[in-house]
């Protein structure tokens, strides 16, 4: 476990600012994993995107990099590089590759101009290291290599093989010639259960960030082998052998495929002391300033007019105090610090509450170290003194304060020991504080014994966000602390609470990683860490006390900040209490619920808009989902907004169309059930926020959280976007059952629906077939003599774009060699190849050949002759719509559409070549045939003859229709059906 850095963010800078969206794949996960490893660290990072750093205004970017002591940033965003010049803070720029240093190299000059400047380059590997000490010199690199941070996996021996499958990496004939090695190596498969193994042969110079790539491969388990020249730039991550002798090895591996896991683990065993956590957590440090406390000579911070002293780690009731009396501060203009007092054994310290630190990052408060100098303090307040005494007396922080304060805690033997608890205060900061309770009677108690407030103080209350119009079942709740109330609680109320029409939402108050309380139903558990007690209040209709549970077991902040909302609480007889004035038998709740089912405006008024339509996307391994939903989302009528929640990585391709748009992080490998019920909260959370008049699904598989979310809201349609074209193979009936949960089914139509064998085929009577849809028409394409100059293209050269994928299903790689070398053969042809936005690799065995970037290429259809190109949905349509020659090599992976059969069709119909992965030996041929202009041109005439109009707007208008019209009938009952499925991706 890392060591635990502290620092605060308002008396010193925030140590740590990255700058950038961390690169290009495969090593921007690494630098994302980096961070998600430093906020567990507790070390202060500050990550700011290209596009948010763009959007700030000047003065914000300044007092950004003014606060960081250390810039972290990689030199590819040239706008980012010449902001950083400025910032007085040291610059560590991350270099993974050769194509980046001579900006590095540039910046670094730069800087070096301006005096004082202080600039690091930290070098991936040994030959970029020798590359920059040869221009810069080595005072200006990094002491040793920072290549990507090890990832720690478990073992993943325990996984069967029976063959194993080569991956390339190096010079393209070096590549060829080692295929030409394997080719008749028995064991070697190219899909199935085979265990891959990356190999880098030939030349170094040409590939990109190749100990990014070692790495990443190893934390999949997959191990790497290299010849000799390769050492420099890949040290311990691989296996060193001459081409003779890596055949031999991988005939060896391919006899008994679970040596090369084996070898893998081994490798990631080697790296792990030189890029594992705790390394790469020594180098940040390193580079820090260091923070020195004199404590004969201090320099005092700037003052705050409240500083709250505790534990902030406790989920508990304390933690909720200090949390709602900095709430009550910040929003009187107060200066507030928290100072955090650690418990737990040198080292192993918790971290403060999550909602403390979200707390800070808002502006509202600042966190203090106790190893530095604190701020001095106008009020100082110690809660609950019970266990904060012992922690003063350990940590021995310099307070310093006008005035002090103790709240006394809840153990009601606690009053006999204040006298002493007040002398041992007065020896460590020789002060004499004032003691407070915020019940009458401790006061009173308190009174006889030490000095007090002049009166009992009453108990801080979280301030509500304000909601606005809610539909659905109004939502009774509480905040619990242990697992035992929940269960107590779940098995006394869950069903009479459902019987009176309201639904139970419970906010449990549990340390990070404690077990979580079994599940009902009936009843939604928030136990997230550190969930914002405002935002949930601000989802309920009312404040449930349990009857049976003691106080102590209960968060009178969250009665008392109820009350102040005007909630009611439902109480059992004779609960009463100072911050409890007026409670609510519970036998009204059915009657309270009447007045509740009405949607209206509740604790303030909200803004008359446009009504929005929530887009939801599945995570598939291309841009189906995301192009089909922004198609329609551009054909809306003017008084309907769009609004995005994507699983797909290609969030930023909707952010550019200049649509809102939210990632959810897609299913993981957590359970089905834990990662469904996470699913349905932040749809939830979405819901209540954006109050869409109907939410919009594309995907396969018809979410469980989705669904859950939305079935309550009577007012909100749900509509599913299903694509037909399954595979016959696929056993999907649990999921068309789900479509009695929908308002309205929408097929998007398929030109080869006559090939059709899966399973949507024989339910069309259920569903509304549109014609295809697409996202460009005719006039959004741009003219050929335009195209080409845009690309770079020689005008009297034929061109060929080829697109066939992200690689993520199938080996793109092999495909898209057999083919370049095919077209290298066929004379001087443009070869471009279309770069996948969500693709994890860059392909670089062909360095020579034009890579095509952005959103959407079929803007540049006219600029090519033909394409080679994978039949997916949106491919396949928008090919044969724009009447672009094609050569369609098919996905067959089997969890894939059945590209197949519209490949098939294609070529039946005369308007495109099916070539299959297991014929590239024929497609020479194809690319012959596809030469000759008479050819192409039957094929265009023939791709027009088949293509229908888009089908986008077709799609837009039936979901106006169905807000407009009368509802479809959805039917609780069938809510539920298939819910037990597991949450897979979708294709």
């Amino acid at each position: 476990m890392p060591t635990r850095v502290t620092a605060d963010p308002a008396t010193e800078p925030a140590p740590i600012c990255y700058l950038g969206d961390f690169g290009p794949p495969p090593w921007r996960r690494f630098l994302e994993r980096e961070c998600g490893l430093l906020g567990l660290a507790d070390l202060p990072v500050e990550r700011v995107g290209a596009d948010r750093f763009v959007q700030l205004a000047p003065e914000a970017r300044t007092a950004l990099l003014h606060r960081a002591a250390l810039v972290v940033l990689d030199p590819a965003n040239r706008v980012l590089l010449e902001a950083a010049e400025e910032t007085p803070a040291p610059v560590l720029l991350r270099l993974f590759d050769d194509r980046r240093r001579r900006r590095a190299v540039a910046f670094f000059r730069r800087r070096a101009l301006r005096g004082g400047r202080r600039t690091l380059v930290a070098p991936a590997d040994a030959s970029l290291r020798r590359a920059l000490a040869a221009e810069l010199g080595e005072a200006a690199l990094t002491p040793d290599d920072w290549g990507p941070l090890l990832d720690p996996l478990p073992d993943v021996r325990g996984r069967r093989a029976t063959a194993i499958r080569p991956r390339f990496r190096g010079s393209p004939d070096a590549i060829a010639r080692m295929r030409r090695r394997l080719r008749r190596l028995d064991g070697l498969a190219e899909r199935g259960t085979a265990r891959e193994v990356l190999l880098f042969v030939g030349a170094p110079e040409k590939a990109r960030a190749p100990i990014a790539l070692a790495v990443h491969a190893l934390e999949r388990g997959i191990p790497v082998l290299a010849t000799p020249p390769w050492k420099e730039a890949l040290g311990e991550a691989a296996v060193f052998l001459p081409e003779e002798g890596l055949v031999e090895l991988l005939r060896a591996w391919a006899r008994d495929p679970d040596l090369a896991a084996r070898a893998a683990v081994a490798a990631r065993d080697r790296l792990r002391g030189r890029l594992g956590e705790e390394a790469f957590l020594a180098r940040l440090r390193a580079l820090l300033p260091p923070r020195t406390v004199e404590r004969d000579r201090p320099v005092p911070p700037q003052n705050v007019d409240l500083l709250l002293v505790g534990n902030l780690a406790r989920a508990d009731e304390v933690v909720l105090r200090l949390l709602a009396r900095a709430a009550e501060a910040s929003a009187r203009g107060s200066r507030v610090a928290f100072l955090h007092l650690p418990s737990g054994p040198p080292g192993l310290e918790q971290a403060p509450d999550p909602a403390v630190r979200a707390m800070v990052r808002s502006g509202r408060a600042r966190l203090v170290d106790p190893g530095t100098m604190p701020p001095r303090a106008r009020r100082l307040e110690i809660h609950d003194i019970t266990s904060c005494l012992s922690l003063l007396e350990r940590h021995r922080p310099l307070l310093r304060a006008d005035e002090w304060i103790v709240h006394e805690g809840t153990d009601g033997d606690a009053a006999e020991a204040v006298s002493e608890w007040q002398e041992r205060l007065r020896s460590l900061y020789g002060c004499s504080p004032r003691w407070s309770s915020s019940s009458p009677s401790r006061w009173r108690l308190l009174a006889g014994r030490v000095p007090v407030d002049a009166s009992p103080s009453p108990l801080p209350a979280v301030p509500v966000a304000q909601p606005g119009l809610r539909c659905g079942p109004p939502v009774l709740g509480t905040v619990l602390f242990d697992e035992a109330a929940v269960e107590e609680v779940v098995s006394r109320y869950a069903e009479p609470v459902r019987r009176a029409g309201w639904r139970l939402r419970l906010l449990l108050r549990r340390s990070d990683g404690a077990p979580s309380p079994p599940r009902s139903d009936e009843v939604e558990i928030v136990d997230l860490p550190g969930f914002d007690l405002a935002r949930f209040l601000g989802g309920l209709d009312g404040a449930l006390w349990p009857a049976g549970l003691e106080e102590s077991r209960l968060s009178p902040i969250f009665y008392a900040s109820a009350a102040k909302a005007g909630l009611p609480v439902f109480a059992p007889p004779g609960v009463a209490g100072p911050y409890l004035r007026h409670t609510v038998p519970i036998d009204h709740l059915a009657r309270r619920a009447a007045r509740k089912r009405a949607p209206t405006a509740r604790r303030g008024n909200v803004p008359t808009r446009s009504r929005r339509i929530l887009f939801v996307t599945a995570n598939g391994v291309g841009l189906g989902h995301v192009t089909r939903l922004a198609a329609i989302a551009r054909r809306l009528p003017q008084n309907l907004e769009p609004v995005f929640a994507t699983m797909s990585q290609a969030v930023g391709v909707l952010r550019g169309l200049g649509f809102f748009a939210e990632l959810l992080p897609t299913y993981t490998g957590h359970p089905h059930a834990v990662w469904n019920r996470w699913l349905r909260r932040r749809m939830e959370e979405l819901l209540d926020y954006h109050r869409p008049a109907a939410v919009v699904l594309d995907a396969s598989n018809p979410y469980a959280g989705v669904l859950e979310a939305v079935a309550p809201r009577p007012d909100t349609r749900l509509v599913w976007i299903r694509r037909g074209m399954w595979r016959p193979e696929q056993d999907n009936t649990a999921f068309l059952a789900r479509a009695p949960c929908f308002d309205l089914v929408i097929e998007p139509g398929e030109l080869a629906a006559e090939r059709d064998r899966g399973a949507t085929a024989a339910r069309r009577d259920e569903v509304l077939t549109v014609d295809p849809i697409g996202l460009l028409e005719e006039r959004d394409l741009f003219p050929r003599a335009e195209a080409r100059r845009l690309l770079g293209l020689e005008p009297e050269l034929p061109a060929v774009l080829l697109q066939l994928g992200s690689g993520t299903t199938r080996d793109v790689a092999r495909i898209t060699d057999a083919v370049v070398a095919s077209l290298r053969r066929a004379g001087s042809i443009e070869i471009v190849i279309a770069r996948w936005m969500i693709a994890d690799d860059e392909f670089d065995e062909w360095p020579d050949v034009r890579r095509l970037y952005g959103f959407p290429i079929g803007r540049y259809f006219r600029a090519f002759d033909f394409t080679v190109s994978a039949a997916g949905y949106n491919s396949f349509h928008d090919i044969l719509r724009f009447g672009l020659p094609a050569i369609f090599v098919p996905n067959e992976a089997e969890f894939m559409d059945d590209q197949e059969a519209r490949a098939a069709f294609a070529q039946d119909a005369g308007a495109a070549f099916d070539l299959r992965t297991s014929d590239l030996d024929c497609v020479d041929d194809c690319i012959r045939a596809m030469l000759d202009p008479t050819c192409r041109a039957v094929l265009r005439d023939n791709a027009r003859a088949l293509a229908r109009p888009n089908g986008a707007a077709q799609a837009a208008d039936a979901i106006v229709a169905c807000l407009e019209g009368p509802r479809a009938g959805r039917s609780p009952a069938t809510v539920t059906a298939g819910m037990e499925l597991d949450a897979c991706s979708d294709a």
